[in-house]
């Protein structure tokens, strides 16, 4: 059996993107994606690179949309998901509150605006044990 070298690795140009976005702050992203499909979308990334930057499986991505409605991502014409920054961003924060003991069904339906509320309750008690 014949195998390419480095065959299930991104290329060092796919890197490179991925690294250069997870790096930059949320506001500061506003490259445009060559193949959005309306002009002046905001760049939307792929459920890879997003499972990858939040730190979950692509499985538990889908489940979270499919079971309790953390996202709605935009959908390209062959079905493919796409997710901009904002919705990284929330989930990003969704998995940091898993992390901390709370169960998805319970921080999901929450606002931006509540979630940090949490984040701030949970820094306060860090700092005071």
């Amino acid at each position: 059996m014949v195998t390419r070298h480095g065959a299930g690795r991104p290329s060092l140009r796919r890197q490179i993107q991925i690294q250069r976005w997870l790096v930059l702050p949320a506001g500061v992203m506003t490259e445009r994606d060559p193949t959005a499909e309306s002009p002046g979308s905001t760049r939307a990334y792929r459920i890879s690179d997003v499972a990858r930057a939040v730190g979950v499986s692509t499985h538990a991505l889908r489940a979270w949309e499919r079971r309790y409605g953390t996202v709605e991502p935009r959908r390209t014409k062959g079905g493919s998901r796409r997710y901009d920054a904002e919705q990284i961003e929330r989930l990003k924060a969704l998995k940091k509150l898993t992390d901390l003991g709370h169960t998805i069904s319970q921080v999901t339906r929450l606002s931006r605006e509540e979630l940090e509320r949490l984040f701030a309750r949970g820094a306060e008690l860090s700092q005071s044990r």
